[in-house]
Order: C-alpha cells, then structure tokens, then sequence
C-alpha cells in the first residue's frame, strides 16, 4: 500500500466536517443547527466557550472529554472492531453472508479513558492547531470538531493498548467513524470502508484503505487507487411493480425523508396525494437522524402512517415511492417498486441528484399529480432501456474477491497473509 502522510488525512477530515456542517448551514438556520447539539444549558456553554476562540475550543474539548470519555465498541472475533449503520450493515450483509453461525463472535467493550490522557500536552497543542487550521465559522461547527478530537484522543488510547487486526466501518457521517479510522491508521491496522448505498460521488476523507466493501463496479472503479482489495455486496433484485388503478385497488404511497428535508414541501404534497382518487395509504418514513415527533403535529390533520421500519419492511406494501435525494432511491428500485424524485421535498436546490441527471428515476419536476402521471412512470420503469441500465448497478468488479476472503484480509496481520489476495 502507497504511504499517506497522516497529517493528509487528519486535515481532510477537518475540512470534511467543516464542509458538512456548512452544507447544513445553506437550509437550517444558526438556531435550529444549535439546538441538535443538546440542551439550552449546553448551547449557552458552547457560545460562552465559542467567544474565547482557540482557548475556549481547548475548554469545550476538556468539558466534552469528562462526557464522553466512557464509550462502548463492537468487536467481531476479537480482532475487528467494526462500527455498524443502524440497519445493521456489517453484520446481516457481510458476517451472516460470509460465515456460520457458530464462526461468529460479537463482544462489546467498555473503554474508560483516564482523563489525564486529554491533558497530555501533545494532544492539548494538536487540539489548539485544528481550531486555528480549520477554523470554525459558528458554534455548531465548534462542537464538531470537539466531538471528532474528544473521539479520535479516546480511540487512539485505546487501540494503543490492543492486539486488533483492523477496523470495519460504513461510510456514513460520524464524528465517531472517523476518529476510529485515524486513530486504526495511527496504530498500524488495516481498514475496510462499507459504501452505505450504492451512490455514485459519495465523499469520504480518507485516501487509502486496505478493503472496499461495495455494491457494483461503478462504485469501485470510482474508488480505483484507493484500496487493495475489493468485495461486492450482493442482494436480490426484484420485479419492477406495474402500476395500475381501479375502484377497488388504490395505491399505497411512500414518502421517504431525507435529514434535511423541505416541510413545506411535505405537507402540500401529503395535501394533493390527499385530493387524489388513486391514493389509498400514505406512509412517511423519516431519516434516524429526525424526531418525527416534531413534525406530526404539522400533518396529523391528514391520513398518514409513520415507519420506523428497516427499508425491506419499509418497502414491503408500497406501490410508489416519492422522494427527495436519499440513499433509499436505489434500494427501492432494486426492490422492484417505483421511485419518483420530487424536489419539492428538498431544501438545498442548488445541488443536483445524480440520479435524476442519469435518467435512473423519473423526475417529477414540471410535472402535476393525476391519473396519467401513473401511467407514465409505470411505462418509464417498465421501458427495456431501463431495465437494462438497472443490470449494471449489481454488475461486480472482476477483481473482486469473497466477503469471507476480504474478512481474512482484515483479520490476518500484515506478513501472515499469503499473495492470493491480488
């Protein structure tokens, strides 16, 4: 593997939080991105450590290190740490696809990190450097940035102590991800990066690891240069639905949300899907990171379900589903059920979906919602040039290898392996 100098990687992990939080910014306003930070008396903290700059920055990180000091991690098979999505990724797509079940053995563990390790002078001056590099423009991004050095000290101390081989993650924004990959890459063990979903142009920070876990070759071409090996995720692909309407038979709509989504938006489309006569059930499904509980209020007046279930059950009664950019358009359409973008539910208009631009969902934009607007998107779907295209997003890498090889990739320390893995 090509040499990286850390210091690359840790600045561009700096930038990747400021760069998240200031797309945040464009939609949300400075009181709304505070308020996710906690409670009153935490925000009024972080404004009063926000105005002493790079002093006050060094204060939050020691008043957030006595917080947070105390984490638990997942191991698999005492040597890979791995930090999974909320579905369970890692575990039901890679470890119960690539090995039996008395092969498999999760532990969690407790870290306590003594709080003298955030005293250390060396870490102290690191921390001050990243406020004055990264420059934080407002206390949300403040609190980031804390977040990511107050996980990176504890990991680092951590995996100092251990005989871990490596470290598994998904791609997902997490202060606690990245920390966890810097501090692996600082202790000498190799890492596997997870796509989440099969998006084309998904950022990540980091400009080598040693395994890519992805869904199609697209996605690792993509990748080519960054990592040494690379393995496919597989999942089944369904018969797309076609769509059809009578008296009897009306459809059940899907809307999934995004984190930043448009409420408006939602709530004058919930209002026309209402008017329809071929709209039976309407179910939401927010982003994990949303409290639905905010919103109900704004639309309990309408019919609607809410789903807090995984996508699979999710999909499961859908006939259509209607969405702004999300990860969930891919793996409803594979699941074989309509997706249509509506950008009426997106905040951030400036930034265009990949997947419109491909011609890989039907783009409601310009359009109304009736009876032949159905018609069109069943024949959209049902088109041979889609379906063809739709073949290429499991087309796998032919450099590929199994899950259970790129596992052993992982799990055997560098100098053990045998050259079957190029």
């Amino acid at each position: 593997m090509t040499v990286i100098n850390p210091e690359y990687e840790l600045f561009s992990c700096e930038k990747y939080i400021m760069d998240r939080v200031e797309h945040a910014a464009g939609f949300k306003s400075a009181k709304k991105q505070l308020e996710s930070v906690g409670s009153k008396k935490k925000q009024l903290l972080i404004r009063w450590f926000a105005r002493f700059k790079g002093f006050g920055f060094l204060l939050l990180y020691l008043n957030e290190a006595f917080n947070r000091r105390r984490q638990k991690i997942y191991i698999f098979n005492d040597k890979i740490v791995f930090f999974d999505h909320v579905n369970r990724l890692i575990q039901r797509k890679i470890f119960e696809a690539s090995y039996s079940a008395d092969e498999i053995d999760y532990r969690v563990q407790d870290l306590n990190c003594s709080i003298f390790v955030f005293l250390r002078v060396y870490r102290l001056l690191n921390v001050f450097k990243s406020f004055y590099r990264a420059r934080p423009s407002s206390c949300p991004a403040l609190y980031e940035l804390c977040k990511f050095w107050v996980y990176y000290t504890v990991y680092s101390d951590w995996l100092f102590k251990t005989s871990l081989s490596g470290v598994l993650v998904i791609d997902d924004y997490s202060m606690r991800r990245l920390a966890l990959v810097l501090a692996a890459k600082d202790n000498g063990l190799r890492v596997g990066i997870v796509k989440m979903s099969d998006e084309l142009e998904r950022p990540c920070p980091f400009y080598r690891y040693d395994v890519l876990f992805c869904w199609n070759y697209r996605q690792s071409m993509e990748e080519d240069g960054f990592w040494d090996v690379v393995s496919h995720l597989q999942r089944p692909v369904r018969t797309m639905k076609k769509l059809s309407f009578n008296d009897n038979q009306k459809l059940k709509i899907g809307i999934a949300l995004n984190a930043f989504f448009n409420k408006p938006g939602l709530i004058n489309l919930i209002s026309i899907l209402n008017s329809e006569k071929w709209a039976d059930q309407i179910i939401i499904r927010f982003h994990p990171s949303t409290k639905p509980d905010k919103y109900i209020s704004s639309i309990e007046e309408y019919e609607i379900e809410v789903s807090e279930d995984a996508p699979e059950l999710f999909f499961k009664d859908l006939d259509i589903l209607i969405c702004g950019r999300t990860s969930l358009i891919k793996e409803a359409l594979l699941f074989g059920i309509p997706v249509v973008f509506d950008d009426s539910l997106e905040n951030d208009m400036k930034k265009e979906s990949g997947f419109v631009t491909r011609g890989e969902v039907f783009d409601m934009t310009g359009k109304q919602w009736n009876l032949s607007i159905i018609n069109e998107i069943s024949e959209y779907y049902q088109s041979n040039k889609w379906q063809e295209m739709r073949k290429q997003w499991i087309l796998p890498d032919p450099r590929a290898i199994s899950l259970k090889k790129a596992m052993e990739y992982l799990l055997v320390p560098d100098g053990e392996q045998d050259n079957g893995f190029k």
